[in-house]
């Protein structure tokens, strides 16, 4: 069955929390052949004015509905981002982990608009981030990873995180010349 989304919008609260999301001109379109067949969604969303053009796989959506480990592919393109993942996830708890890769023309105008803005200084803007990641507990971690950032280049292994309200990286880094 072929499902498809028109100009909708979609809107999540977690009262535990007390913080929510709002994703607007949602136009997508999915097709499910079975619980335990892959289901493919195509399409655009807009969230905090950007536009963004999605595709993704769920292997089994009935494991998903579950909680169980499923493979799953996602591709999200839009100004501030290019990003391929394919894992697999337990979306019951939210956590994914697998291969992914990531760059941008601004980090800083990246964060921002996911919430957490980089306040004053200079930089942090061109990035690119290839490797293992694997998100839990709201901590985004990276192992056997690639990045640059401005004119930095490197490899290693990081967690980027939250402390006391402000964005928290750690880790182990290699830069090079």
């Amino acid at each position: 069955r072929e499902v498809r989304i028109s100009d909708g919008e979609v809107s999540f609260f977690d009262a535990r929390n007390n913080s929510g999301w709002v994703v607007g001109d949602v136009d997508v379109s999915t097709a499910l052949a079975g619980l335990n067949e892959p289901m493919r969604l195509e399409g655009s969303v807009r969230y905090a004015d950007e536009r963004v053009e999605l595709e993704a796989e769920i292997g089994r959506p009935g494991a998903a509905m579950r909680g169980e480990l499923t493979p799953v592919t996602l591709n999200i393109e839009s100004e501030l981002l290019k990003a391929e993942f394919q894992g697999q996830t337990i979306s019951g708890s939210g956590e994914i982990a697998g291969a992914v890769r990531a760059d941008g023309p601004s980090l800083r105008r990246l964060v921002a608009w996911m919430g957490t803005p980089i306040q004053g200084g200079v930089g942090f803007e061109a990035f690119a981030v290839a490797g293992r990641l694997q998100i839990s507990d709201g901590a985004y971690s990276f192992s056997n990873a690639g990045f640059g950032l401005d004119s930095v280049r490197g490899r290693g292994d990081f967690i980027l995180s939250e402390r006391e309200g402000r964005p928290y990286l750690s880790g182990r880094l290699e830069l090079f010349d």
